[in-house]
């Protein structure tokens, strides 16, 4: 009888790819960031080096719009090999928390580090790799104030 008369789920606000692995968000109290906008740090799969690899990032969400557009990630062109493109990297690897200075002139990225996959006999395993983990501080230039950042 109470779920007859539930109301509908609301509609999710924003959708990401499967396995993205969005972690934590600030919003932006600076004009430098976009004052307002939402910033999520988006872990990662482990989907090993047969998946498709998603998150490994920062992401900018319009709350206007709700549209997500990359602000921190690596470029393609500095990825590992497969199987291993967030362990060679320089960063970010796999941002776990992003957060803002109180000022709102920074945003501070946690960056988890390092984490591969092993194949095992009965599937894959993650394996993490100590002493990869970093803290990346941003602070954009007033020329590129309140737009996505250049990857890196």
């Amino acid at each position: 009888m109470l779920l007859q008369s539930h109301p509908l789920p609301e509609k999710p606000l924003a959708t990401f790819p499967p396995h993205t692995g969005v972690a934590k968000f600030d919003f932006a109290s600076s004009d430098l960031f976009g004052r307002g906008q939402i910033y999520m740090a988006m872990f990662g799969d482990t989907a090993g080096p047969t998946g498709q690899h998603v998150g490994f990032a920062v992401a900018r969400i319009d709350p206007a719009t709700w549209q997500i557009s990359p602000f921190f990630r690596s470029r393609q062109t500095g990825l590992g090999p497969p199987g291993l493109e967030y362990v060679s990297t320089a960063g970010p690897r796999r941002p776990i928390d992003v957060r803002f200075s109180p000022d709102g002139d920074s945003l501070y990225v946690v960056d988890f580090g390092a984490v591969g996959t092993i194949q095992t006999t009965v599937g894959s395993t993650p394996r993490r790799y100590p002493g990869t983990g970093v803290v990346w501080r941003i602070i954009p230039s007033p020329t590129t104030a309140a737009q996505p950042a250049t990857t890196r």
